[in-house]
């Protein structure tokens, strides 16, 4: 079984970093109001969709 999970509130990809190293479990989603914030993460996180929003405003089921 495999899970899918958001990041909200990103930043470097130290939640997302930890994820990654649970057999079954992957970051697909991450999200941050702040543009270096997601543009780190998507550097250190290139396979997860990223979303410089309001998470308030983000489907994170997406």
């Amino acid at each position: 079984m495999s899970y899918n999970l958001a990041d909200l509130f990103c930043g470097g990809g130290g939640s997302s970093s930890g994820v990654g190293v649970v057999e079954g479990v992957a970051v697909k989603t991450a999200a941050n109001h702040w543009p270096l914030a997601v543009e780190t993460h998507n550097l250190n996180h290139p396979d997860a969709d990223h979303d410089c929003a309001d998470i308030s405003q983000v489907d994170p089921r997406r």
